[in-house]
């Protein structure tokens, strides 16, 4: 048996972010979920393991299911799918693309974040 030398990865899976509409509470979950991906990133990366989060939007997997009403607020102008997802994942666990990245939450939401929420503008109107 041949021991690996790929470096063990921790990411969290932060869609808990998703399911919940209160903007403050949102914000709140996701900084401090973000702090504690950068302290376990300190604390682990001594030891070669790497910490990040992904951090999806509306994206209809693991039972979530999204009002398709809130396609509108989301710059891309979707829902999100699994298979958004996953390369993503891929990419963030895996040593060859991504050996030097530690601490990060990374955003996967079509831009639902960048969204202020107000009634987006009819483009004739401008």
């Amino acid at each position: 048996m041949t021991q690996s030398t790929e470096k063990p990865s921790l990411t969290e899976d932060s869609d808990e972010l998703a399911r919940d509409y209160d903007r403050v509470s949102v914000d709140r979950q996701f900084q401090s979920g973000k702090m504690l991906v950068r302290e376990l990133a300190k604390t682990f990366g001594r030891y070669g393991i790497r910490v990040n989060a992904l951090v999806p939007g509306a994206i209809a997997a693991g039972g979530f299911v999204a009002d398709p009403k809130l396609a509108r607020h989301i710059p891309l102008g979707r829902l999100g799918a699994a298979e958004d997802l996953a390369p993503m994942a891929l990419a963030v666990l895996s040593n060859r693309i991504s050996a030097y990245v530690t601490g990060a939450a990374i955003v996967v939401d079509g831009g639902l974040s960048l969204t202020n929420w107000f009634e987006p503008p009819e483009l004739e109107d401008l």
